[in-house]
């Protein structure tokens, strides 16, 4: 128990428990695939003055599950990538179980999850990137 509270511990059923074995046994490649597409992001927008890329602590090996970017206006920039057919997530970084974060809660205007599916191909991941350079080099243009 944690701040009081009870631990709820819930059970799957036979067929989730199945599934989850399943895709358990692929963790490693997928969680190497999500690193290889975060690796050849970094690189490609890496010289893009007006993101913020993730980047790793030392000594730490992220398997970077969601890839975000900081931009000035979020709204706007997933709005924009989502008419050249990527599509994004807004972050939401403020569920911290009550606690005052406001460090979190301030990244909430700026932080935009791109793709970084193991599944993508090469020719994705750069579609991702040209539009990333696409839309910020509209905003920079204006």
């Amino acid at each position: 128990s944690t701040n009081g509270s009870a631990l709820k511990v819930t059970r799957l059923a036979n067929l989730q428990a199945v599934m989850g074995l399943e895709q358990l046994a692929s963790l490693d490649e997928q969680n190497r695939r999500r690193r290889e597409n975060a690796h050849a992001l970094t690189e490609a927008l890496f010289s893009l003055n007006q993101l913020q890329l993730p980047k790793a602590l030392a000594h730490t090996n992220p398997i970077y599950l969601y890839y975000r970017l900081l931009v000035q206006n979020r709204e706007q920039f997933r709005r924009k990538l989502l008419r050249l057919g990527i599509d994004t997530k807004q972050d939401d970084m403020t569920n911290c179980g009550g606690i005052a974060t406001p460090v979190a809660a301030s990244l909430t205007r700026t932080s935009v999850e791109i793709p970084n599916d193991p599944s993508l191909s090469q020719k994705e991941l750069q579609e991702i990137v040209a539009g990333v350079r696409r839309v910020l080099e509209e905003e920079r243009s204006r």
